[in-house]
């Protein structure tokens, strides 16, 4: 998770949010919650960071 925390630290464009509710797992939100809170951050917005990640990286593809 050092890329994605990496990725938190890096200036990011701002762009429009959309608001959706993803269906989680329990598990999920709760690895979420506990890594964020040990780099300091919302977990919400390392989630965002995740995606955002994912999907430029498929974008490229």
């Amino acid at each position: 998770m050092q890329e994605h925390g990496r990725l938190l630290a890096e200036p990011v464009l701002r762009e429009d949010n959309v608001k959706v509710t993803p269906g989680l797992s329990q598990r999920s939100v709760d690895y979420f919650k506990h890594a964020a809170q040990k780099r300091r951050v919302p977990y919400r917005r390392m989630i965002r960071a995740l995606v955002d990640a994912y999907a430029e990286k498929q974008g490229k593809g």
